[in-house]
């Protein structure tokens, strides 16, 4: 699943204590210093001083069922920590959040390990923040909500930073795409990181379908600009018949700030994403890849080195000291790398296993131009004809909607694959 919930709401928080207040100055402190230790981090901070003269929100623990990891809430300038998953990743119980502040003010290992393993998180809360003092109340809608569009800077900031932070710790990374680590915060991380690195357009729209879906009063803002100017031009007839022209007034204000920084997000979003996202992509993607070789993760290594080749090539012009050679040669010893590695572990991997790495070969093979191997073939068509015999099953019962949806998905890919190269008939497979 992409993009575990942060959200942002209403959240009945108990009042602040002497603890709270403590472990907030020192939670604030911690996360600058790690976080300043990449580029990325040194220009956010940059920002966010001029913006607000260094003030920081609060920072607290605190419980909820309903929310995510975390999230910023603006009438109380405070950053909250869900505590839900604090205890998770310490695998713990019971513990509320006044106790856990207790331990984290007394130092030592534990807070030195949450800071570590949460500070995208905070980074991604502290984006919406800024972007409250930068946007005021215009940033919400009256329900509450939030506009899309300020998800995708927090999103790509905390990632660009997660990026930096991972290449200073390739063994922590080789640990975590080899399935040797894992938590619940580190899980959140990955899923962002890997998506933006290759397609910057798929990853708003799985920020956007996540925000809509799960969490009410979502919208982009050039929607919101379309319903006040509607809204406005009812209240303009209606003002003129009940000689109540202040109202429309105010509402006109409001509509012509709305306008205004919609045009002006839209100018900061194309040029963040224009200018950051291809150097970002091209230095993730050669990362990524020869870390997943490293860690013999073959289907990341084969997407993301597949990626890499097509998304340089795109950079018309950029071509300097025969890069794009470069990485179709790497691109092509990753193909290679995979075919060997299938060829040696395919009677012992499981069929759901083996088809996924036939699925990035495949799509490798396809993005770089170059043929399947056909000497894996009928390996292919059989991994593929019974998996996909499971997942039909499987997304025709399950409940959750992200988990469908993964069926589907991958149910769609190798049931085209069957019919395109192998001729086979779709409704074969879908017969009770």
């Amino acid at each position: 699943m992409l993009f575990l919930l942060l959200c942002l709401g209403a959240f009945p928080a108990a009042a602040a204590s002497g603890p709270d207040r403590e472990l907030s100055g020192k939670l604030n402190k911690r996360y600058r210093e790690l976080i300043t230790r990449t580029e990325t981090g040194k220009k956010f901070y940059e920002r966010f001083e001029k913006a607000r003269g260094g003030k920081l929100p609060a920072v607290y623990l605190r419980y909820s069922d309903t929310l995510g990891l975390g999230w910023y809430e603006l009438g109380k300038d405070a950053i909250y920590l869900n505590t839900k998953y604090l205890m998770i990743f310490f695998d713990i119980k019971g513990y509320k959040a006044s106790k856990i502040a207790k331990i984290m003010n007394s130092g030592g290992k534990t807070l030195k390990e949450f800071v570590y393993y949460t500070d995208t998180l905070y980074l991604h809360e502290l984006t919406h923040c800024l972007q409250d003092s930068l946007y005021g109340k215009n940033r919400y809608m009256k329900e509450g909500g939030l506009y899309l569009e300020f998800e995708y800077e927090a999103f790509f900031v905390s990632d660009m930073y997660f990026h930096e932070k991972m290449k200073a710790s390739p063994g922590l990374f080789k640990k975590i795409i080899s399935g040797e680590y894992s938590d619940v915060y580190t899980n959140y991380d990955m899923d962002g990181y890997l998506m933006v690195s290759m397609d910057p357009a798929e990853y708003k729209k799985n920020i956007e379908k996540r925000y809509r879906r799960e969490i009410s009063g979502y919208i982009s803002l050039s929607e919101e600009e379309e319903l006040r100017k509607r809204r406005l031009e009812e209240t303009k007839f209606l003002s003129y018949a009940s000689g109540k022209e202040k109202r429309y007034d105010e509402e006109k204000k409001d509509y012509v700030l709305l306008e205004r920084q919609r045009a002006e997000y839209e100018a900061f979003l194309g040029e963040f994403y224009g200018s950051n996202w291809p150097a970002f992509s091209a230095d993730a993607l050669d990362f990524i890849s020869d870390a997943a070789v490293e860690a013999k993760n073959y289907p990341l290594a084969l997407e993301t080195a597949s990626f890499a080749e097509k998304n340089f090539e795109a950079l018309k012009g950029a071509d300097t000291g025969g890069k794009l050679e470069k990485l179709k040669t790497k691109s092509a010893l990753v193909i290679l790398g995979a075919i060997s590695y299938i060829k040696d572990h395919a009677e012992k991997m499981p069929s759901e296993i083996l088809a996924h790495h036939f699925k990035a070969l495949e799509k490798a093979c396809l993005k770089t131009e170059r043929p399947f191997p056909t000497e894996l073939s009928e390996k292919r068509k059989l991994a593929y004809s019974e998996t996909l015999k499971e997942y039909l099953k499987l997304e025709a019962s399950e409940k959750d909607v992200w988990k469908k949806e993964y069926y589907a998905a991958n149910s769609s890919f190798f049931m085209e694959s069957l019919v395109k190269n192998y001729n086979l008939k779709a409704e074969e497979f879908r017969k009770p």
